[in-house]
């Protein structure tokens, strides 16, 4: 990310990746242009991905959006982890968190 917030690049994570990211993103939040660059392509940028056998995250398709010229903005909501509560699991983590918490967490 730039220092005036506009994101430069997504690393898509894997597994080989050293875990020293500062940030990572959990949310996205998008307007009308946006979601007519989606309309316009993701087709396009799926059947690339099936040409190298790999999953298309969407991270590829704002990294694909961000060298057609559009322009993705950040903020900085927290510096503490972030769960991602996509599992019984880790729901559990997050329940535990803020039970043991006086704020939510990542807040």
């Amino acid at each position: 990310t730039a220092a005036d917030g506009r994101v430069q690049d997504i690393r898509i994570k894997q597994p080989s990746y050293p875990a020293d990211y500062q940030y990572t993103w959990s949310m996205a939040v998008w307007g009308p242009a946006f979601s007519g660059y989606l309309h316009e392509n993701l087709a396009a940028l799926h059947k690339a991905q099936e040409k190298r056998q790999a999953e298309l995250y969407v991270g590829d398709v704002f990294n694909a959006a961000l060298a057609d010229g559009l322009k993705i903005g950040a903020q900085v909501l927290s510096t503490s982890p972030c769960i991602d509560a996509g599992t019984p699991a880790s729901y559990a983590q997050v329940l535990a968190a803020a039970a043991a918490s006086t704020t939510a967490p990542g807040i």
